[in-house]
């Protein structure tokens, strides 16, 4: 007789939940991306849904909120994301244009203050230092 092969378990629960998690941040991803904002909110609050203590897909979908004109529910999106991961230098960016544009002067200032601590020599720092001083 021969041997039989025992066949490979059954992915668990939790692990199509984690799958799931990954697809619909990928795709969040690619839709912020593209710009496609209407599908990024989507495919973020999804990945959000599926994993509430991703800082990434809280920034994402704080920054299709945003984009949308939702400010008060990006910064709400953008606060969260902060306090998971407060070394996302793009999170503390995206707070910081959201407050700016809610008109909390110093929420702002405060924001790319720390984005700057976090990337001195980023794409934006430049400009972000530029803004700083016309908040001052």
């Amino acid at each position: 007789p021969t041997p039989r092969t025992p066949s490979p378990a059954a992915p668990s629960p939790d692990d199509l939940r984690a799958a799931e998690a990954r697809r619909a941040l990928d795709q969040c991803e690619s839709a912020s991306r593209a710009r496609r904002w209407s599908d990024a909110l989507d495919r973020c609050e999804e990945a959000v849904r599926l994993d509430s203590r991703n800082a990434h897909a809280l920034t994402l979908l704080g920054e299709a909120a945003f984009a949308t004109d939702d400010v008060r529910r990006a910064i709400g999106l953008l606060d969260r994301a902060v306090r998971l991961n407060s070394r996302s230098a793009r999170a503390w960016l995206a707070l910081g244009g959201a407050r700016q544009d809610a008109g909390d002067r110093s929420g702002a200032a405060a924001a790319y203050r720390r984005y700057l601590e976090l990337t001195p020599e980023g794409r934006r720092a430049d400009e972000i230092r530029a803004v700083l001083e016309g908040l001052q």
